[in-house]
């Protein structure tokens, strides 16, 4: 059995901003679309406030679209395209500021990677495994000290399931994933 030092050296993706997603196949996109329209069915799915009203139209459509034939990437990429506010509310809205150039990779690449660690989640109940791994999906420009301190975990996935199914729109209560940019994701053993 690796250990967890070596463990975070094998599961570090090759390159930056890109999340690597080993798990992303035709089973685990069937759970993930099991997911989002359990979500759009009863009235879960999170719309961000960063969405403009084409974006929020366009949005739903998007993210199946992406867990049937794409990733993360290309999800971003799409939500960058007029989906989103120029400016932003801040502080109880009495101010607003420019939304950050970023906030498309921020919102797509989060979101794709619940939706993934669900679909995994209910795969690995199905298939029958007992933990999920946690791993460094994408390198970020500062590692969280939290964040790394999870690599190599194993975890239960009903609960991480349960978790993220309830979580809908905040951090996950029991941190997995960690919050947008942490670029931690879980894998299969």
């Amino acid at each position: 059995m690796p250990t967890t030092a070596s463990m975070k050296h094998l599961t570090r993706p090759d390159t930056e901003g890109e999340m690597h997603l080993p798990d992303l196949n035709r089973a685990t996109r069937e759970c993930m679309m099991d997911e989002i329209v359990l979500d759009q069915r009863t009235h879960r799915l999170y719309f961000s406030k960063r969405l403009n009203e084409k974006g929020a139209a366009d949005y739903p459509g998007l993210l199946l679209k992406a867990a049937a034939f794409h990733d993360a990437r290309w999800f971003c990429r799409e939500l960058g395209r007029d989906r989103l506010t120029f400016f932003e509310p801040i502080r109880g809205g009495r101010k607003i500021r420019k939304t950050p150039g970023n906030a498309h990779i921020v919102l797509g690449e989060s979101e794709f990677n619940r939706y993934y660690i669900r679909g995994l989640c209910r795969r690995a109940i199905d298939e029958g495994h007992g933990h999920l791994i946690v791993y460094r999906a994408r390198n970020p420009l500062t590692a969280r000290e939290e964040s790394e301190d999870k690599i190599g975990e194993l975890v239960a996935p009903e609960p991480i399931l349960a978790d993220l199914r309830t979580s809908i729109g905040m951090e996950p209560f029991l941190g997995y994933p960690s919050g947008p940019n942490s670029g931690i994701s879980l894998r299969l053993p």
